[in-house]
């Protein structure tokens, strides 16, 4: 949608500046741009630079939903695991031949509990390292995303409608609602997965479990009421409902 918006506005410019000799942006050179040499060079300068721009706020955008989702993924996993614990603990001791004695059940049990809690502890951690590695990135871009669609709403409201200032601006205000709806989508997805862990645990056989294992559960399942949050600058949850507020202001 980036490339898109980048073409369009390329296209308008052919048809409303180069006519009139005019840059797409305005921008002082240190060479006269008012010579046909000078004015192509500065011409294309100002919109490669504007498809260099896009492509590398596509990629950040990209990279840091592609994490959350990576996120959601291992959740997801983990909670399938935990449902087909008791078959797959029933699984390994058929292959491994054992008489079914309390100690050797208790050991595969504790075996298989510690598993999907390092899991669990590990996609914690992940969630933890990406969220304080981007959380001022995630802060900076969403107030001037912010900033930025008000001003170019508000500029919306002089323009007359569907003329090529009109049409340029509508697609750079999609492609920042894209660009933040992104962001809080994907994060939206990892706490609603977080929140829904505890699901695993209820859908699962767990009365085949010993005592023991099945308070491990319980601590798992007290770990899950405090569900994965991203936040941009530790000052707003993302989510669909700041998505929300976003857009409606």
């Amino acid at each position: 949608m980036s490339i898109v918006t980048c073409t369009l506005i390329t296209i308008f410019s052919l048809i409303r500046d180069m006519p009139r000799r005019q840059l797409l942006f305005k921008a002082r050179y240190p060479f006269d741009d008012s010579t046909a040499i000078g004015y192509w060079i500065s011409y294309m300068h100002q919109h490669y630079s504007h498809y260099l721009g896009a492509i590398f706020n596509t990629f950040f955008d990209t990279f840091i939903g592609a994490l959350m989702l990576d996120t959601s993924a291992q959740l997801e996993i983990l909670k399938y695991r935990l449902i087909m614990m008791p078959s797959a603990m029933e699984n390994e001791r058929s292959q491994s031949g054992c008489k079914g004695s309390p100690e050797e059940v208790q050991k595969i049990e504790s075996k298989h509990l510690e598993n999907h809690t390092n899991h669990h502890l590990a996609i914690l951690e992940f969630s933890k390292m990406t969220n304080e590695t981007f959380t001022v990135s995630i802060f900076l871009q969403y107030c001037a995303s912010t900033l930025v669609l008000c001003i170019s709403v508000f500029t919306m409201t002089n323009l007359k409608p569907f003329s090529k200032e009109f049409n340029s601006l509508l697609m750079y205000v999609s492609c920042m609602l894209v660009q933040i709806f992104v962001i809080c989508d994907a994060a939206n997805d990892v706490t609603v997965r977080s929140e829904n862990m505890s699901e695993g645990i209820y859908r699962m056989d767990w009365t085949c479990l010993s005592i023991a294992s099945q308070k491990s559960l319980v601590l798992i399942m007290a770990r899950t009421l405090k569900p994965i949050r991203y936040t941009s600058g530790h000052v707003v949850n993302l989510s669909l409902v700041s998505f929300g507020s976003v857009s409606s202001h």
